[in-house]
């Protein structure tokens, strides 16, 4: 019983892992590689020690490769680094984020991370 348990539990992550596959190659064929990398990202998580563990990460070592990725990577490390920083909550921290938030837009403007940055300091503003 126990093993007709994980037989089924392994066929439905394959059938999960199966269908998000053609999410990740139908951003592929559409050439949103921004898009399947962070498909791709999500399904690393979700399917840690599974055997498509491999073929994901194969499949992320390729995408990031690329100059556009290399600097959505980049950018989204920036912001979480500045919201880290802004997170410690005193007025030096907050001066330090937004600076950081900044040099973001500045480095990597056509991100979905500066993009992002624009709306916290929007926001910051009109609080302050």
């Amino acid at each position: 019983a126990l093993q007709a348990g994980a037989e089924t539990l392994l066929q439905a992550v394959n059938n999960a892992v199966a269908a998000d596959q053609k999410i990740v190659d139908r951003a592929k064929r559409k050439k949103e590689s921004w898009a399947a990398y962070k498909l791709l990202d999500g399904m690393r998580q979700r399917y840690e020690g599974y055997a498509a563990e491999d073929a994901i990460d194969d499949q992320l070592k390729k995408l990031a490769k690329s100059k556009s990725i290399k600097s959505q990577v980049r950018a989204r490390q920036s912001l979480e680094k500045a919201r880290r920083t802004a997170m410690k909550g005193t007025d030096g921290a907050v001066r330090r984020a937004v600076g950081m938030l900044n040099k973001l837009i500045e480095k990597d403007p056509e991100t979905e991370a500066a993009d992002t940055a624009r709306e916290f300091l929007a926001k910051y503003e009109t609080q302050r």
